[in-house]
């Protein structure tokens, strides 16, 4: 496998949004989480597979369900997932890479382009659904 030494983020970053978005020129977080799992050496399936009855696509479902086992607390390249709720009250999930030194995470919304965020930002703690790794 590919240590986190290895991977190169940086033609990524600032790579806007869009609904659906699978690379090379924009990304939805679904999009970007495979991207990067991908560059990570980790099969993932397709996240275009159509949603289950709960609204998760494929990526969440493998990372909750199938492939991945919850951790307490952030480790280099694992997932942070989220519950997020839009403007009408709507759950929705997301996703990002934490990045090594376990302090901020690589994701991208609807609203911004791909960045980095802190994961002691209040926002984001308050939707934390938990870290997970890979196999």
């Amino acid at each position: 496998m590919v240590t986190a030494i290895d991977i190169d983020i940086s033609d990524l970053m600032n790579r806007p949004y869009s609904v659906n978005g699978r690379g090379p020129d924009s990304y939805d977080c679904a999009g970007l989480f495979y991207m990067i799992a991908g560059r990570l050496g980790r099969l993932m399936p397709n996240p275009d597979t159509p949603a289950g009855q709960d609204g998760k696509n494929r990526i969440f479902e493998a990372v909750l369900e199938n492939h991945f086992e919850k951790i307490e607390g952030p480790r280099d390249w694992c997932a942070a997932v989220f519950r997020i709720w839009d403007e009408k009250g709507i759950e929705k999930w997301h996703i990002g890479h934490v990045l090594p030194g376990c302090t901020r995470f690589i994701h991208i919304t609807e609203k911004t382009c791909v960045c980095t965020t802190s994961l002691n930002h209040k926002h984001w703690q308050l939707m934390l659904e938990g870290f997970y790794k890979y196999g």
